[in-house]
Formats: structure tokens, sequence, C-alpha cells
């Protein structure tokens, strides 16, 4: 392989993982047991003698190994959310609530700022009620400056 060249190796997305059945089938159909949390590894013996080899691992000897994340099944459908309409607006959703908490953290800071819950949550609120203030303010200015252009047509 020359510099620079990358090769593409078989990652998780290529190896068939049947978390109900706990097991998985490499491209080639070699099938081996998974346990959520756990490294599962491909017999030695299996991957010498595969002809994907090459593409499936750059280990000199010893079969290909998968690591399998404990909450796996929650992993595959985080994947398959952006794929699908109601994941996409599900997402879109969450970035506005995001940036509403960056915007809430950004004015009052990632610590505490007094001693007690009762003043901090007195805090938080006081932020949010500016926040929600400057917002409001913010979307009047707009709706004002978008209906000026029609204002000076009909004049």
């Amino acid at each position: 392989m020359k510099s620079g060249e990358s090769l593409h190796r078989a990652g998780l997305p290529e190896f068939q993982l049947d978390l109900a059945a706990g097991q998985a089938t490499c491209p080639v159909g070699q099938v081996i047991p998974i346990t959520p949390g756990k490294t599962a590894c491909f017999p030695a013996a299996a991957c010498e003698a595969c002809p994907l080899r090459s593409q499936c691992t750059s280990r000199k000897s010893g079969g290909r190994t998968l690591t399998i994340h404990l909450q796996e099944d929650l992993w595959q459908r985080l994947q398959v959310l952006p794929t699908t309409v109601e994941g996409r607006a599900a997402l879109r959703e969450r970035v506005g609530v995001e940036h509403g908490l960056a915007h809430i953290s950004q004015r009052q800071g990632n610590e505490a700022r007094y001693c007690g819950t009762r003043k901090n949550t007195y805090h938080l609120r006081r932020v949010c009620a500016i926040q929600n203030l400057e917002r409001a303010q913010a979307l009047t200015e707009q709706a004002a400056n978008d209906a000026e252009p029609f204002e000076r047509l009909a004049a």
C-alpha cells in the first residue's frame, strides 16, 4: 500500500449482529457468540484461511475481534434515527432545546453560584426569565423588520 493511501477495513456495520440470539456473523459467514459489554474474538484458524482477511483485519496473527457496546441495541437505534423522517424531526427539535440550554449556560455558567439548592434554583429561574424576555424582544423586532418592507409597498 502506498503512503497516504487508506485501506477500507470491515467495520462493525459489515458484521451482522443478532443481539437477541447473542451471536455475530462475519461477512464470510463465520458465527461467534457475543455478550454486550464484552469483546468477542473470531477463531484464528478461521480468519487465517479467510480470503477477506486483508479487508477485515491488519493483525499479523490471530482472529478478528469485535467490541460490543453494553447498550449496542440503543446504539443501533440511534444510528437509524437520522435516516427516517420522524427521526430527523426529533433531532431538529433537539437542536432548539440544546441551543436554549447553551444560552442559559453561557449566561449562568457551569457551576453553582450560590450555596444551597434554594438560592441556585432561584438564580436559574431568574436567568431563564431574562433569557425568555430577550428572546421575545428579538422575535418582536424580527417580526417588525419583516413586516416593514410590505408597509412601504402599501403606502
